[in-house]
């Protein structure tokens, strides 16, 4: 509220801007804003979009394949697919050159959900501050950040997801 009202009263065009980029700043990537969109190509060079995922809980987690505790903890995921079966998507940006590994990660390791290539739109890592490898958030059904950023696999993600789906429930 404080912002929208700098944003009326500014007495130039120039303070007008300053205040909405401001607003911009300071509510990027806050608890329950929308999350940043983005399309990307997946393992069978389809293009995905994040709203593609609409009605769910996504669980993005951008890794690295040079990245040893991305790789750990792409290994923890099929233990919550078990776990909560239809409850949430896992969705997986490779930030790699080489998408290639990735793929070959997920044949050797039977990993059966989303991965998908950043494919030089690094814009997608300024986007979600991402600083290191892996870096994940939990999206709701409505495509609103909820947890910024999620706990890993190993650090108890599936009892902060059980908090969420309690809540609601």
């Amino acid at each position: 509220p404080i912002l929208d009202s700098m944003i009326i009263i500014a007495s130039t065009e120039q303070n007008k801007i300053i205040a909405i980029n401001i607003k911009r700043s300071v509510e990027h990537l806050l608890q329950r804003s929308f999350a940043p969109g983005f399309k990307l190509y997946d393992k069978t060079s389809n293009l995905i979009s994040l709203s593609d995922y609409r009605g769910k809980y996504v669980y993005l987690n951008f890794v690295s394949y040079q990245s040893g505790a991305s790789r750990r903890e792409l290994s923890l995921i099929p233990e919550l697919q078990k776990e909560f079966k239809n409850k949430i998507v896992f969705v997986s940006i490779s930030v790699d050159e080489n998408f290639s590994n990735f793929l070959e990660l997920t044949l050797n390791n039977n990993y059966d959900w989303e991965f998908l290539s950043i494919n030089n739109q690094t814009d997608i890592l300024k986007y979600y501050k991402v600083k290191s490898f892996p870096t994940c958030f939990l999206i709701d059904p409505y495509g609103k950040l909820i947890l910024i950023p999620a706990k890993l696999p190993s650090e108890g993600f599936n009892n902060q997801f059980y908090r969420i789906l309690n809540a609601v429930n």
